[in-house]
C-alpha cells in the first residue's frame, strides 16, 4: 500500500512538472507574428545532396576516362613499351635469337652496353663476357627453347629435349653488338629474372665502382681492332723472362703479346675485337677479347705470375663456374689455360681451337659445362 500511494505522489508530480505556465503560454503566443517566414530547409538539403552526388559521378567518370586507353575510329592504339615484346614487333633481332616460336618471347629490352646487365637483371649470375661497352638486346624466354643442352646447340634443324626451369627462371639470349646481322649470340639457361627491369635506375648509390686502375695495360699486344686493314703496334711493359717452352722467336716475348705470337706462327689469325676492364667485383677483370680465326678466346691479364697464381687457385677445377666467392655463368663450356701473367678462356665447341691452345699453353687447368652457349662475332 505504501507503495501505490508513493506511485501516485510521483505521478502527479510528473503532471504538474510538465503542465506551462498561463503566463509562459501568453508570451509565446505574443512573439509568433514577429517570427520570420517559414523556409522548407528539407528540400535545399535534397538538392544539394543531388549536386554532391552529381559531382562525384563527374569526377568517377573522368578518373575512368583517364585510366581507360582510348580506343574507337580514328584513335590510335596505346603504343607498347619494353620490355613487352610487342614494341619491337618486325626487329630482326628478334628472329637473331634462336628459337622458332615469336609467342614464345616474354619480355625483350635493349641495353645501351652490355655491360649494364646487373643493373636491368639484378638477380642473374655474373657473366664476365657482357662486361664490354657495346649495345646488347635481351630476349627472355617465355619457356625452354630447346635450344640450350649442356653449353651446345643442337644440331641444325633439331632441337634438345624439354627441360625443366627453377620457378622465377627462364632461358635468356643477349645479342652483344648493334648490328642485328653479326652480333654475338649469348645463350643463357635458367636465369633468375626477378627484379627484371627495362629502365633501370641510374643514380649514385646504384653505380658500381669500378676497380682501381693498373699501371699495365692490358692489350700489351700488337693486335688489330675488328675492322683495321692494319695492326697498331702497343708496346709492352713486360720484363720478365718466360719459364715455358715457346715456338722459337717468342722467347722474349710475354702476356698477350707472347701469345699472339705464338698463335700466329702456329698458323692461325689473330685479332683484338674488344677490351676487358669488368666494374663487376670478380677476380676476373682486365684484359681482351681476341678473335682466333671464327673463335672467340678472352685472355685475363695480371700484374705479375704471381697474381695470376693466387687468381688460378681459387678457380675450381672440376665448375669454373665457382672462382673465388663469385658464381660466373659461363655461356659455354668454359676452359682455362695459364701462363705467365694470362689467364686464357675458351667458351666454344670447335675442338680444333682446343687443341691449338692446348698446344701453345698445356692442357686445360679448368673446364666445365655452362648452362648456355654463345656464338661469338668472330665468323
Amino acid at each position: 500500500m505504501k507503495d501505490q500511494g508513493l506511485e501516485s505522489e510521483l505521478r502527479a508530480w510528473i503532471r504538474e512538472a510538465g503542465t506551462p505556465e498561463p503566463a509562459d503560454v501568453a508570451r509565446v503566443a505574443a512573439g509568433i507574428d514577429r517570427l520570420p517566414a517559414r523556409q522548407r530547409a528539407h528540400r535545399g538539403w535534397l538538392q544539394a545532396a543531388a549536386a554532391v552526388v552529381v559531382v562525384v559521378v563527374v569526377v568517377v567518370a573522368g578518373v575512368g576516362l583517364l585510366r581507360l586507353p582510348a580506343s574507337g575510329p580514328g584513335v590510335p592504339p596505346a603504343t607498347p613499351l619494353p620490355p613487352d615484346p610487342a614494341a619491337f614487333a618486325g626487329d630482326p633481332r628478334l628472329t637473331r635469337c634462336p628459337g622458332p616460336d615469336p609467342d614464345n618471347v616474354l619480355y625483350a629490352f635493349e641495353m645501351v652496353r652490355a655491360a649494364d646487365y646487373p643493373a636491368h637483371l639484378p638477380a642473374m649470375l655474373l657473366s664476365p663476357e657482357l662486361d664490354v661497352d657495346v649495345p646488347a638486346f635481351v630476349v627472355v624466354y617465355r619457356s625452354p627453347p630447346g635450344i640450350v643442352h649442356g653449353g651446345a646447340a643442337p644440331p641444325r634443324g633439331e632441337t634438345w629435349a624439354p627441360r625443366s626451369l627453377t620457378p622465377g627462371s627462364h632461358d635468356v639470349c643477349v645479342l652483344v653488338g648493334s648490328d642485328p646481322t653479326t652480333a654475338e649470340i649469348n645463350i643463357y639457361g635458367n636465369v633468375d629474372i626477378r627484379g627484371l627491369t627495362a629502365a633501370p635506375q641510374r643514380d649514385a648509390s646504384s653505380t658500381m665502382t669500378p676497380p682501381p686502375p693498373s699501371s699495365v695495360d692490358p692489350t700489351t699486344a700488337s693486335v688489330p681492332s675488328a675492322g683495321a686493314t692494319t695492326p697498331t703496334p702497343i708496346a709492352s711493359t713486360a720484363s720478365a723472362a718466360p719459364t715455358e717452352a715457346s715456338p722459337v722467336g717468342t722467347q722474349a716475348l710475354e702476356g698477350v703479346e707472347r701469345l699472339v705470337a705464338d698463335l700466329e706462327q702456329a698458323g692461325a689469325s689473330v685479332r683484338e675485337l674488344a677490351k676487358l676492364n669488368s666494374r663487376l667485383p670478380i677476380l676476373l677483370r682486365r684484359g681482351v677479347i681476341l678473335c682466333l680465326d671464327s673463335e672467340e678466346i678472352s685472355v685475363y691479364v695480371f700484374d705479375s705470375s704471381g697474381e695470376r697464381v693466387a687468381v688460378t687457385a681459387v678457380i675450381d677445377p672440376e665448375d669454373p663456374t665457382y672462382v673465388g666467392e663469385a658464381i660466373i655463368e659461363w655461356a659455354g663450356y668454359p676452359r682455362f689455360w695459364e701462363r705467365d701473367r694470362i689467364v686464357v678462356l675458351y667458351v666454344g665447341t670447335d675442338q680444333e681451337t682446343e687443341d691449338l691452345l692446348t698446344s701453345i699453353l698445356g692442357r686445360p687447368f679448368a673446364r666445365g659445362d655452362g648452362p648456355g652457349y654463345s656464338e661469338g662475332r668472330c665468323g
